[in-house]
Formats: C-alpha cells, structure tokens, sequence
C-alpha cells in the first residue's frame, strides 16, 4: 500500500501544483485589482476636490460680483434720491418765494385800498 500511496501522491503533486499555483494567481490578480481599485478611487477623490475647489472659486468670484453690484446699486440709489431731494428742496423754496411775492402784493393792494 505504501508504493499505492505514493503513487497517488505524485500523481496529485502536479495537481497540487497547478491548484496552488492558481491561488497564487488569483491572490495576486487579487491584489491587483484591489491596488487599481485604491489607485482609481484616489483619482476619483482628486478630481472631486479639484472640480470642488474650482466651484468654491467660481462661487467667490459671483459673491465678489454681487457685492459690487450692490455696491453700484445704492451708489445709483443714492444719487437718484439725492436728485429728488434737491427737486423737492427747489420746489419748496420756489413756492416760499411764490408765497412772499403774493403776501407783498397783498399787503401793496391792502394799503393801497386803505389810502
């Protein structure tokens, strides 16, 4: 029986061998897909902080732009109500100047009626 023993054993050696030899392969192909996996998820993460860096840059740059249309906004505002304010300052001192003139010429027919 030791001789059929041993047979067997050298006849499952070369299988052995080639089962062994394909977990070997698969550990290593294994490997290197895990390996390609890590290097393709820290490319994906680069590129999502990239793209998100440029979009912050982007949204600062808008933000900058709002501010100074605000800015040219009141500045336009401004000098809209200050144009009405001095309308109406005029305004008010052409009819005071109106107002004088008639109670003057009131005054004139007033004491030319008393005479």
């Amino acid at each position: 029986m030791s001789l059929d023993n041993s047979s067997r054993s050298r006849s499952r050696s070369p299988m052995d061998r080639k089962i062994r030899t394909q977990r070997y392969s698969y550990r290593d192909i294994e490997r290197s897909q895990e390996a390609s996996l890590s290097k393709f998820k820290s490319e994906i993460q680069s590129s999502q902080d990239h793209h998100f860096s440029l979009l912050q840059r982007e949204a600062e740059k808008l933000r900058n732009e709002i501010e100074k249309m605000r800015g040219e906004l009141r500045y336009e505002i401004d000098k809209a109500t200050a144009g009405q304010r001095l309308d109406l300052n005029l305004e008010r001192g052409r009819i005071r100047d109106e107002l004088n003139n008639q109670a003057q010429k009131q005054e004139t027919l007033q004491t030319s009626l008393i005479r």
